[in-house]
């Protein structure tokens, strides 16, 4: 069975993007340990809860199907890329959260290239969800590898 979290921590690091792994309680502990510099991406892979064998006929395979929720975020304070309190919603839209968008999806094709079925991906966006200013995608995807 594949490692999971491993095959998402490669990926993004390959990216040249920070990795963090975690739950609500300590998601954000984790984001302020990490130097992460104006402009930066961080992926922020959920605690993954939701694993399922995945049967044909009376039989399990070899496939097993997951629920997955990760956040594409952004470092933004100063610099060339600017998150002010008072940055309308379509403002952040414009300046990052289409971009993270598209790098999301990109992300989630190269993740699975050859290797699994990725089904029912959605995304979401979270501003001002994390203490290191951070806005972010979230993507939930339901994967069978």
């Amino acid at each position: 069975m594949i490692n999971i979290v491993e095959h998402f921590k490669t990926k993004a690091e390959s990216m040249g993007w920070h990795f963090v792994f975690g739950n609500d309680a300590d998601i954000n502990r984790k984001l302020t340990q990490l130097s992460i510099r104006d402009g930066a991406n961080v992926l922020i892979l959920y605690d993954i809860a939701d694993m399922t064998m995945i049967e044909s006929g009376e039989k399990l395979t070899d496939e097993v199907q997951f629920n997955v929720l990760f956040f594409l975020g952004r470092k933004t304070e100063g610099g060339v890329t600017v998150s002010k309190l008072d940055e309308t919603l379509e403002q952040k839209f414009d300046n990052r959260l289409y971009e993270l968008a598209d790098e999301s999806k990109l992300f989630v094709r190269r993740l699975f290239c050859g290797e699994g079925k990725c089904r029912n991906v959605r995304l979401t966006h979270r501003l001002n969800r994390f203490s290191s200013n951070i806005d972010a995608i979230g993507v939930q995807l339901n994967i069978i590898v």
